[in-house]
């Protein structure tokens, strides 16, 4: 039994309590994957840079400097 085979015999049986969570999981493994646009590429190699040097900073401080 192909894999396909087997899921579509496991979806047969499933409790109906479950199927609109299986749908939903489905639907988003088809979903293309994420990517990084050039910019957030260019932020993350950034901070990359930033972490190499020995920047860092504290989450307790970042959220006092940025009011969060």
């Amino acid at each position: 039994m192909s894999s396909k085979e087997e899921l579509l015999h496991l979806i047969e049986k499933l409790d109906e309590r479950w199927i609109d969570d299986v749908v939903d999981y489905v639907r988003w493994l088809q979903q293309p994957t994420d990517t990084l646009s050039p910019v957030e590429f260019q932020r993350v190699q950034h901070g990359e840079q930033e972490l190499v040097q020995g920047d860092r900073i504290s989450l307790k401080d970042w959220r006092r400097q940025h009011d969060v």
